[in-house]
C-alpha cells in the first residue's frame, strides 16, 4: 500500500528533504530545550500582521464571516446550506496570503481568526481563514512564510533547534491507513523533542505493501447514522467465509457521548472499520508536558463493558509504560465510561 506524500509542513516532509531516497538518524535529544523559552514557543497572535502567511496543512478554510459558526447564513435555502459542505473552499499551502486584520473568538480565546488579502490574484479578498484553535490534535492552522520556510532548505544548528521544538505536523500510521482522510486520521501537532530521543527515517519502503482489506462489514460512520444490519450474513474473503462482527451498542453510544462532549485536551476516535480499537491523544496541559502530543491506542474486547480495555501508549512520557492493562490497576466495574 502507498502513502501519500507528506504534508508540506510536516515533520515527515522535512526528513524526506533532508534524508531523499536514504535512511537517516535525528538526535532530537541533542536539541531538546533545556528550558522553557520563547524561541520556539508558540502563543497565539504573537506574529505580525502585514507579512506574507501559508497554510499549515490543506484544510485550512476561508469563509465570508468572522465567525465560522455563521458559515451558510447567506444561503436562502436548507438545500442550498447543505450543499455549502461540499463547496468549501481550502487555502494552497504553497501560496502565500496578506492578513489584515485579527480576532480572538470565544470566552478565552479558542479561536484566533485572520481576515485576508492577496491570495491568488485576491480571489478571497476580505475573506476569514483560522489561524489557531485551542483544542484539537491540530492547533496551529496558519503562520508566517518566513517562518515556515525557515524549517526547510540547508539544514543549519537554528534549523534543527527549529524542527525539534517547535510544534510541527507528525504523521501516525497504524494497523488501518485511510488516505481519503488522510489530514483527520493520521496527523498530529507536536513538539518533537518533547516525545521522542530520536528519529529514525526510511524515505522508502515496501513495509506497508500488505493486505489491509477490512472484514468489518459495517463501519462505525454507518452504525451512527442508523444504516446498519443486525445479523451480518458471511462473506467471502479471499478463500475463507468470514463471519461479519457486530457494532458494540456501548461503545456506539460512548463515542456518541465523546462527540457531543468532546473532553478537554483529548481526542479519540475509534476506527471506522473497528469499534473495539480506539486511538487517542491527549494535549499536555500542565508542565513538564505543556504542548507534548501523546498518542495511545484503546483496545476493547468483545463482550466490554464485561471486560476493561487495554491502554496501548505509543509517545514516551515518562510515566506511563508503553503498554499496560488497566483492568490490572483498575477496580473495573460495567458503569465506567471511556
Amino acid at each position: 500500500m502507498a502513502l501519500n506524500p507528506a504534508v508540506t509542513y510536516s515533520f515527515e516532509h522535512r526528513m524526506h528533504e533532508q534524508f531523499c531516497k536514504q535512511q537517516g538518524m535525528f538526535a532530537l535529544h541533542k536539541f531538546r530545550q533545556a528550558a522553557p523559552g520563547k524561541a520556539f514557543e508558540y502563543v497565539p497572535m504573537m506574529f505580525p500582521l502585514g507579512v506574507a502567511y501559508r497554510a499549515v496543512h490543506p484544510l485550512v478554510r476561508v469563509s465570508r464571516h468572522m465567525d465560522p459558526n455563521q458559515q451558510g447564513s447567506e444561503f436562502g435555502s436548507v438545500e442550498d446550506a447543505n450543499q455549502l459542505k461540499h463547496k468549501q473552499h481550502t487555502l494552497d499551502p504553497l501560496k502565500s496570503f496578506m492578513p489584515g486584520n485579527r480576532i480572538q473568538l470565544g470566552k478565552h480565546g479558542e479561536m484566533v481568526r485572520l481576515q485576508i488579502s492577496g491570495y491568488d490574484r485576491g480571489q478571497f479578498d476580505g475573506w476569514w481563514v483560522t489561524e489557531y484553535t485551542k483544542l484539537g490534535s491540530r492547533t496551529i492552522h496558519c503562520l508566517p512564510a518566513e517562518r515556515l520556510d525557515a524549517l526547510s532548505g540547508t539544514q543549519n544548528l537554528q534549523k534543527l533547534q527549529g524542527l525539534a521544538n517547535f510544534p510541527i505536523l507528525q504523521r501516525w500510521v497504524g494497523v488501518q491507513y485511510h488516505p481519503e482522510t488522510e489530514i483527520e486520521s493520521h496527523y498530529g501537532e507536536m513538539v518533537m523533542s518533547k516525545c521522542y530521543d530520536l528519529a529514525v527515517f526510511v524515505d522508502e519502503t515496501h513495509a506497508l505493501d500488505v493486505d489491509l482489506t477490512s472484514t468489518c462489514g459495517v463501519s462505525v460512520t454507518a452504525a451512527l447514522t442508523g444504516d446498519v444490519v443486525e445479523d451480518p450474513a458471511p462473506q467471502q474473503v479471499g478463500d475463507r467465509t468470514v463471519t461479519l462482527p457486530k457494532q458494540n451498542r456501548r461503545l456506539l453510544m460512548e463515542y456518541r457521548r465523546i462527540l457531543k462532549n468532546p473532553i478537554e485536551y483529548i481526542e479519540t476516535r475509534p476506527l471506522d472499520t473497528n469499534i473495539l480499537e480506539w486511538h487517542f491523544v491527549i494535549t499536555g496541559c500542565q508542565d513538564p508536558y505543556i504542548g507534548g502530543k501523546y498518542h495511545g491506542i484503546l483496545e476493547f474486547p468483545d463482550d466490554f463493558p464485561m471486560k476493561p480495555p487495554s491502554i496501548k501508549m505509543l509517545t514516551p512520557s515518562g510515566i506511563l509504560e508503553s503498554e499496560l492493562d488497566c483492568g490490572e490497576d483498575i477496580d473495573w466495574t460495567h458503569e465506567f465510561h471511556v
